[in-house]
């Protein structure tokens, strides 16, 4: 008996949640489960996903911003015009709410799935739509809810109209409705493969133009503020005051705020008035702000990048300094790799690291404790790589893909089971 899973998937981008989704989708028994993933357009996750004969349907599905952090909105928006377009994304959450659920009827109907498994707390109207349907519902918790109503809500509804809620993180549950028993912490699969100390090599420097003998901090993920990369730049004078020969290597794509509010006739003015097309992309604020200090020399700004093993390899620290995470790939990767790893003392990052044992964790947006940090591992070769070693033996602990499948094909037969039994 084969068991059909439906994915709503909210971007088609390869990291973060796409990368999971990929991971998972490549091991589940293929005799056993037949998947579809929906997602809002093309990329490079339904490129990948078309490769290996996966099935994809693409709709435009809702993304609900202000369950979470609203980025550039939340800190450069006076309060009122970030209550304003708060209730107007409210208000188009509810209007979308009937279209979603037509849109379901048309795939369950084509597809009759067992399972609907949402992979984003972003997709909100689909999982209210979905909520009507007579399949079990999985919701997977990737990311941080704020602590604001929207934050709140989100985090009472998704326990309630899920049958099970898969965290990826012990933080990221926090703010669910813990009196629900119906939450699972499943940590995020990594290729232990892949991501190994037998991959390191430093080959991608004569590429990248940074020499052999030189230092390398690394940043891998989305360009963005609240990821911390600004708080790097900010510690970079410091570091190159005690190491002039360290060069910094900024991976990932800008993470301006995306807003759903068309472009088109009328609503292109909404959206001037409301002050989305005055955002400015965040790779650009950097690369200013890198060229304010005079280091512009001793950055590489690569974009986002498909051969990540190959640039974590040329990097001697790794810093992530991000003030919210709910699970962050890129250190899990860069640890299975054995780098050290600067982060912060976030709840998400103290399950991961033990500062002073498999890496060193700072306070968020402190640019001052973060540059010490990178420069405890740069000028201490024999501390670092003994905080390298430990993190990569407790990664292949936690996070090997066969765990995580086994925990997830577990929580599908439950459902299947469940189902058969109404």
């Amino acid at each position: 008996m084969t068991t059909r899973v439906l994915y709503l998937q909210h971007t088609s981008r390869l990291g973060g949640s796409g990368g999971s989704l990929v991971t998972l989708i490549q091991h589940l028994p293929s005799h056993e489960y037949i998947p579809l993933v929906v997602t809002s357009k093309s990329g490079e996750l339904t490129t990948l996903l078309h490769n290996l004969g996966v099935k994809v349907h693409i709709a435009p599905l809702h993304i609900f911003g202000c369950n979470y952090k609203f980025g550039k909105l939340q800190r450069e928006r006076s309060f009122m015009r970030r209550m304003f377009l708060t209730w107007i994304e409210s208000l188009r959450l509810l209007m979308v709410i009937p279209k979603h659920k037509r849109l379901l009827k048309r795939i369950y109907s084509d597809f009759q799935p067992d399972i609907l498994h949402i992979n984003s707390i972003t997709l909100i109207a689909a999982g209210i739509a979905a909520c009507s349907m007579q399949v079990p519902i999985i919701w997977h918790v990737r990311a941080i809810l704020s602590d604001n109503f929207w934050g709140k809500f989100t985090g009472w509804l998704i326990p309630h109209c899920a049958d099970i809620v898969l965290s990826v993180s012990q933080s990221a549950a926090k703010i669910l409705n813990e009196s629900r028993r119906n939450i699972r912490v499943v940590y995020d699969a990594i290729d232990l493969e892949r991501f190994s100390p037998d991959s390191v090599n430093s080959s991608a420097r004569g590429e990248l133009k940074i020499p052999i003998d030189a230092s390398c901090v690394g940043y891998i993920g989305r360009i963005s503020q609240p990821k911390g990369v600004f708080d790097l730049i900010e510690a970079a004078p410091s570091i190159m005051a005690n190491n002039p020969n360290t060069y910094f290597l900024i991976v990932g794509g800008s993470g301006t705020y995306q807003t759903n509010v068309s472009s088109s006739g009328g609503k292109r003015f909404l959206k001037r008035v409301l002050g989305y097309s005055l955002n400015e992309d965040d790779l650009i604020r950097i690369r200013r702000r890198v060229n304010e200090l005079g280091l512009m020399d001793h950055f590489c700004f690569t974009g986002p990048r498909k051969d990540v093993v190959r640039l974590i390899g040329a990097m001697d620290v790794v810093a992530l300094p991000t003030w919210t995470e709910g699970l962050p790939r890129a250190v899990i990767e860069a640890m299975a790799m054995g780098k050290p790893v600067v982060s912060t003392q976030i709840d998400a990052l103290r399950e991961l690291i033990v500062s002073g044992t498999t890496g060193l964790l700072v306070p968020p947006r402190n640019p001052e404790q973060l540059g010490q940090a990178c420069l405890r591992f740069l000028e201490d070769p024999f501390f670092a790589r003994s905080c390298g070693i430990r993190a990569a033996k407790s990664v292949q602990d936690r996070f090997g893909v066969l765990s995580h499948i086994r925990k997830v094909l577990r929580v599908y037969e439950k459902l299947q089971t469940r189902s058969s039994n109404i």
